[in-house]
């Protein structure tokens, strides 16, 4: 069988990751730069510099990310054309870049910043969980044993860091504000971002893999 848009659109869902992934680094820089302009207003020339790297890589992060937008819902059309647990994957980016657009206007409503961004983390983990299990029964169709073992694999280890990913994440809320266990939630932050980075690249090279496959 062909499967000409499944493999187009898993290559748009890879360079949408990729994209998504540079808007990240972008705003990391922002965060990063943003700080030290007000420390160093003194030093023109330093400020200058910060000043300049924040505002790049605040644009360079919106346009990534809309264009990250973009080659997902694209992707996850297209393969849904040939596998039909993608159409839930379009669901899921759509409603996550729906949430993503609105967000001033439903925190002006009354949710909570930090709630927007469970509700998005698990509209991101759904999105992963429907593209890989696309992958698998894309790659039992065309009778890959070994791409749908890689799959599995992929899936299971996705599952499973992201389940890590909101436990620890449920145990900082529980966590006093004593002084003495300043230190705990920001560890337990530190072991969350890993996780979540490892989960990442493994979805990564699932898609890599998938759209290699077909």
């Amino acid at each position: 069988m062909n499967f000409e848009n499944a493999k187009k659109g898993l290559k748009q869902i890879f360079g949408g990751e990729l994209l998504e992934l540079l808007s990240s680094i972008a705003m990391y820089a922002v965060a990063f730069a943003s700080p030290l302009v007000k420390e160093n207003r003194e030093m023109s020339g330093i400020n200058g510099i910060l000043a300049a790297v924040a505002a790049i890589g605040l644009i360079v992060a919106m346009i990534t990310s809309g264009l990250a937008s973009i080659l997902r819902l694209l992707g996850v059309a297209n393969s849904g054309k040939d596998e039909g647990i993608f159409k839930g994957a379009f669901v899921t980016v759509a409603a996550n870049l729906i949430l993503s657009l609105l967000n001033t206007q439903l925190q002006n409503w009354g949710l909570s910043a930090s709630l927007l961004n469970t509700i998005k983390s698990c509209l991101n983990t759904l999105t992963m969980i429907f593209v890989v299990t696309g992958i698998i029964n894309l790659a039992k169709k065309v009778e890959n044993e070994e791409a749908q073992k890689a799959g599995t694999k992929s899936l299971t280890y996705i599952i499973l860091v992201e389940v890590l990913v909101l436990a620890v994440n449920i145990i900082t809320k529980f966590i006093t504000e004593k002084s003495e266990l300043f230190w705990i939630p920001a560890a337990i932050a530190v072991v969350s971002l890993i996780l979540s980075l490892i989960s990442y690249f493994v979805y990564l090279k699932a898609l890599k893999k998938g759209s290699q496959m077909l």
